[in-house]
This record gives structure tokens, C-alpha cells and sequence, in this order.
């Protein structure tokens, strides 16, 4: 889907790339990637400051005292009772700096240089001057159910070209909606921290850690990785003696890691 929507050319198919990328490279919401504003990104320091979600609120609740408000979206219905903002997530674990590579920082600079000739060109001062990165030609804003519905439609896109998926079988592709790919992001950066759920949950904005292992999943690969070094350490270590675990070392090794037992428990209540 990266490569399919890799097409700077067309405004509409690449705003949904550049999303498609943070989603999977930040392990974002689809809340937070449409609140994402160009002050957020931090080009120098590589970081996207995602401390914001999008949403649709009544107006009567905008003055609740535990709702904070970061941007109104001016309503273009004057007697709708709802207003789009910008507001502050549910928990402080949703506020983090995610760290960004080269690549994705070479797209956001693609995209804006985009917006800004569409700002130049076509509709000027109609612009909203809302600084969304990912947002629509107009400058309005995406929300959540949106980019859901973009994304549906170019897999069903992809599907009449005579795309094949590999990683999800035919039969499964109709439950695969954007945020699927926050679960792809989470198992993918689980493998390659070698399963470190502190780093994982730090990414993906997660307070506890067993939200990480049911977000993330078990490829057929990782799978038969797993048995293959379990059968390469039993044959490099079939004549060695026995070493027996140190119990000190054992502690301080879950002191330091509290959450894996959490992790345990709540896999084992899963099992029950």
C-alpha cells in the first residue's frame, strides 16, 4: 500500500501516504495523525510532538473543565450543535516525541512543499490557517472515520488492479481498517527491539503494557524463527554443562523490569 500510494504527483493519493506512513512509523492513532500540526514536527531534532487528538465535540461540553481545547475548527453548518477540535487525549501516556527517520522526514517536506503550492495557486487566502499536516486539498481537516474510508478504498482499489496481499489472507482483508496498521507498527517494533515492551509502549502512547501485546501479532515467520534458533541454541549447547540460574541476578533483573510480570499475568488470565 506504501508503494502503490507513493505518488507525489496527486495530492490526494500522497496526503493518505504520508498518513499511511506515520501511522506505521509512529504507531499513531488515527485521532492523532489527523490532529497533527506543522509545528509539531521538529525536522532538526527528527521528532513529531503527538500530544493531540481530533474530534468532534458538542458545543454545550466545550467548556468542561477537563476538556482542554488546543483549536476550534470554524463550523461551516452555523446551527450545528457539534464543532471539530483539537484536543487533549484521555491519558498523559498518549503525550510523547516520536522519534522520525530520514525517509519519513523527506515526505513531510514533500507534502508541505505540496500544500503550499496549492496555497499559492488555488486558493489562497481560503486557506484555513489551521497548519495541518495531513489534511484534505481545501486545508480541512481528516477525521478518523475518513481516513478509514480513503484507506478501504484503495486496498478495494488495489484489489480490482489484481493486487495480491500476502501478509492477510484474502478472506480477512474486509476487517483490515486504518488502525490495523497500528498493530502492524507495534508487532513490527517489537521485533526489532527484541520484544522490548518499555520502548514499544513509550512509542505507541500505551500506559500499561499489555495493551502492546494485544495490539501486537505473531507472524507464520517470527514463528518459525523462533523454533529454528530454539533448535540452533539446543545443538550449540548440547555438550556444554548446565549453568544454573543466579537468584540475585534473577531479581534485579524483574525489579528493573516490572512490567513483564504484568505482561505474564495478563497473558496467563488471556490463556485461562
Amino acid at each position: 500500500m506504501l508503494a502503490y500510494t507513493d505518488k507525489p504527483e496527486d495530492y490526494e493519493r500522497y496526503v493518505i501516504h504520508v498518513a499511511l506512513c506515520i501511522q506505521y512509523y509512529c504507531t499513531t492513532r488515527g485521532g492523532e495523525v489527523g490532529a497533527l500540526q506543522w509545528p509539531d514536527y521538529n525536522r532538526d531534532a527528527k521528532t513529531l510532538h503527538i500530544y493531540k487528538a481530533i474530534a468532534r465535540v458538542k458545543k454545550k461540553d466545550l467548556k468542561l473543565p477537563k476538556l482542554t481545547i488546543y483549536y476550534r475548527f470554524p463550523a461551516l453548518d452555523p446551527r450545528a450543535t457539534t464543532l471539530i477540535v483539537l484536543k487533549q487525549p484521555k491519558t498523559e501516556a498518549t503525550e510523547r516525541m516520536s522519534k522520525i527517520n530520514d525517509l519519513l522526514i523527506a515526505k513531510l517536506d514533500r507534502l508541505r512543499a505540496m500544500q503550499k503550492d496549492l496555497i499559492d495557486n488555488i486558493f489562497g487566502d481560503y486557506y484555513p490557517n489551521s497548519q495541518l499536516i495531513v489534511c484534505q486539498p481545501n486545508g480541512r481537516p481528516f477525521m478518523p472515520e475518513q481516513l478509514n474510508r480513503k484507506f478501504k478504498a484503495i486496498i478495494l482499489e488495489m484489489r480490482e488492479a489484481g493486487y495480491q496481499f500476502h501478509s492477510v489472507p484474502e478472506a480477512e482483508l474486509d476487517d483490515i481498517v486504518f488502525h490495523s496498521v497500528r498493530a502492524a507498527s507495534a508487532t513490527k517494533k517489537l521485533a526489532v527491539s527484541s520484544g522490548n515492551i518499555k520502548a514499544v509502549m513509550k512509542a505507541g502512547g500505551w500506559a500499561e503494557p499489555d495493551m502492546v501485546i494485544r495490539y501486537s501479532k505473531a507472524y507464520d515467520e517470527d514463528q518459525v524463527n523462533i523454533v529454528k534458533q530454539m533448535e540452533s541454541d539446543y545443538r550449540g549447547s548440547v555438550d556444554a554443562p548446565q549453568a544454573t540460574p543466579d537468584p540475585q541476578a534473577l531479581l534485579q533483573f524483574i525489579t528493573a523490569n516490572p512490567e513483564l510480570i504484568t505482561a505474564i499475568l495478563s497473558a496467563q488470565k488471556q490463556a485461562i
